[in-house]
């Protein structure tokens, strides 16, 4: 409300030319309001001071010296920020109907006659400290709804860009899970024929280059995942720093000669619960992205990493539970992201860059994975000084234990394993992978086919692997309604993508394990034989 603010007393200006005029008026209304009475003895000083104070009434004497009263109350109305102050002309001229005409024409709204009756000075100023202090409520609540309404467009913004994130989460997730079907099976069968080669042939080297562009398809997929949060967390407990150093030593060798590398480190000892490959992506990306901000002018890339506390209002902001949490904070000094596009950074295939060097991809992934860790990011910048993202990961409080096998069972073996999947060159490859271990593998590519062959001929099986996304029934529903039969089957699961909700939900419903696609075979063995011995 700029100048006019709300004061704890209401302001009424008294003008008249002589001091004890404006003294005996000032005791008189200290006797019946809490008032701030302001005194002029001037037509100027009234004007100036009518200019920088919020009044509730104006008590203007008429004869006075330089400038009369009704001159001042007509500059008073032409002037905008004046113009609405009531004012009451004090004078000891006689009621003479002209010059009364004229105080109204110059803008007075009332007239009190010297000498002044007390009763009536209380009655005509009450009525205009009453109007001025309800104007001040009235003004403080169209504040408050102002305020109101921006958070409300603020929060409004937030949720269009949370369900934009959400729909196109959704889509990345049911692409890259068809992708990793396809890919899946590529592997598979390039790895068939990998294997029936000898290992100093051409083609046996070419393939080998095959499942290495296979390999790092996958890694593209599963920064998509990252972004839908659909990829499945390989969570433990880590410490940042040891990553923020294995950063630095990359950067390092890549950087031009002009930019510098500062560290920031006050919580050397600060660990969180994440996967480390995905931390390690985060940290690269950002620093990538900075440095490439500092290409051309050169400047400082500085890493920070503190524990902090966060509550109250910020933890509102940022959508974070209260508590202790590892803030990660990358800073650059380089050109800066104009205003009109910094709310767009996070928005997958958005990119600054020229065409050919970047996908828009990066900064959508960070936030997906952090995000998916119980975590935020935000970002600051300012044109020509630079920009700094800011990370809060919850600081992990316990020690998780590793679990690892001290032997490694035989990837070899005899059982009889239902293969259960609606893609049809998926499930042909890992028939013919497993067969080659030495299992008996009966295919099926309908869940509900599979359901009615089980219910049939329960103890023909030793092991059930199914896919999870098919038609009629998925793969945690087909393992649901055989476990309600109290048909006791080792069931795993494969998935082209595990968010945690599903993961969690097969875990619950007995499913001893769930993979990954495209899964690697050792890793399936293992799953397999570590079912079907217990």
């Amino acid at each position: 409300m700029d100048k006019k603010a709300i004061t704890e007393k209401t302001k009424v200006l008294l003008v008249d030319d002589k001091p004890e005029n404006l003294m005996a008026l000032e005791s008189l209304l200290a006797t019946n309001f809490d008032l701030n009475c302001l005194q002029a003895t001037s037509g100027n000083e009234a004007l100036k001071l009518a200019a920088i104070h919020d009044l509730a009434l104006i008590l203007l004497d008429v004869q006075m010296p330089e400038m009369d009263g009704f001159e001042t109350a007509e500059i008073l109305r032409s002037v905008r920020e004046t113009r609405q102050i009531p004012i009451i002309f004090v004078t000891a001229i006689s009621r003479d109907q002209e010059q009364v005409f004229k105080g109204y024409e110059s803008g007075a709204v009332d007239y009190l006659f010297k000498p002044i009756n007390s009763y009536i000075l209380k009655s005509k100023v009450k009525v205009f400290v009453e109007l001025n202090q309800q104007k001040q409520r009235l003004e403080q609540r169209a504040n408050d709804l102002e305020l109101l309404n921006q958070k409300l467009h603020q929060m409004q913004a937030e949720l269009l860009q949370s369900r934009k994130m959400e729909a196109l989460g959704t889509l990345a997730g049911g692409i890259a899970h068809e992708f990793n079907n396809l890919l899946f099976a590529m592997i598979g069968y390039t790895e068939l024929v990998r294997d029936e080669l000898p290992e100093d042939t051409l083609n046996h080297k070419n393939l080998e280059k095959v499942l290495n562009a296979g390999k790092r398809a996958k890694d593209l997929i599963d920064q998509i995942l990252a972004f839908s949060h659909k990829t499945p967390f390989v969570r433990k407990q880590i410490q940042i720093y040891p990553i923020i150093k294995d950063v630095i030593q990359l950067m390092q060798i890549t950087l031009p000669a002009n930019i510098d590398i500062q560290q920031e480190i006050r919580a050397e000892e600060g660990s969180v619960m994440a996967d480390i490959t995905q931390l390690h992506q985060v940290l690269m990306n950002l620093c990538t992205n900075a440095a490439h901000a500092m290409l051309t002018t050169g400047g400082t890339l500085t890493i920070g990493l503190n524990e902090v506390m966060i509550n109250g209002d910020f933890a509102a902001k940022h959508g974070l539970q209260e508590g202790a949490y590892c803030q990660l904070s990358v800073r650059d000094t380089g050109r800066g992201i104009a205003p009109e596009i910094i709310d767009r950074v996070f928005d997958p295939f958005f990119t600054t860059k020229a065409l050919n060097t970047g996908t828009g991809m990066g900064l959508s992934v960070v936030h997906g994975i952090i995000t998916q860790c119980g975590g935020s990011i935000s970002v600051q910048s300012e044109l020509g000084k630079g920009t700094v993202f800011d990370i809060f990961l919850p600081k992990a409080e316990t020690e998780v234990p590793e679990h690892t096998n001290s032997t490694s069972p035989s990837l070899q073996g005899k059982e009889s394993i239902l293969l259960v999947d609606d893609e049809q060159l998926v499930a042909h490859m890992l028939a013919q992978r497993l067969k080659r271990l030495g299992y008996q593998v009966t295919t099926i590519l309908s869940s509900k086919e599979a359901l009615s062959l089980v219910m049939s001929s329960p103890d023909h099986f030793d092991l059930i692997l199914t896919d999870q996304s098919m038609p009629d029934l998925s793969g945690i529903q087909l393992a649901k309604a055989l476990l309600q039969h109290k048909i006791d089957l080792p069931i795993l699961l494969l998935t082209g993508y595990g968010d945690a909700v599903t993961l969690k939900k097969a875990k619950e419903i007995g499913i001893r394990d769930c993979l990954m696609k495209p899964v690697d075979l050792a890793q399936l063995t293992k799953s397999i034989r570590s079912a079907l011995n217990q």
